[in-house]
């Protein structure tokens, strides 16, 4: 009799409470654990600040800010060529036996067909006018 009267008095936890119980105490364990380790990387990123390194802490996936960033077209969309400016390709040096025009050479009219003289648009966009 005595052990069944031991058996009423104590209280029978089922299993979700015991795993909420546990649970609870994890989730603490983690946060302390955490806690640690943000105080221990302040301390060192402060001591960087004193040496005159910036850094700064961020939480999650957040993507990083790049500094330079070439955005890509997608596949099979070129981008747009920017034209030189006037004079980027043009050398004093040269002189074009096609058409008969200092700044560049015949090099230049591999892409033009039929080949003819440059018109004065196209010499600008190519970078061909004389400075």
């Amino acid at each position: 009799m005595g052990k069944s009267m031991a058996t009423e008095t104590k209280e029978v936890k089922t299993k979700a409470q015991k795993a909420r119980e546990l649970k609870e105490k994890y989730d603490t364990l983690v946060a302390e654990a955490k806690q640690e380790q943000l105080d221990a990387i302040t301390a060192s990123i402060g001591e960087l600040k004193e040496l005159g390194f910036v850094y700064t802490l961020t939480e999650g996936n957040a993507p990083l800010p790049s500094k330079s960033v070439a955005t890509r077209a997608p596949k099979g969309q070129a981008k747009p060529k920017v034209a030189p400016g006037p004079s980027a390709n043009y050398d004093e040096k040269k002189k074009c036996a096609l058409c008969d025009m200092l700044g560049h050479d015949q090099r230049a009219h591999r892409s033009q067909e039929p080949k003819a003289k440059f018109l004065p648009q196209e010499l600008e966009v190519r970078g061909l006018v004389a400075p």
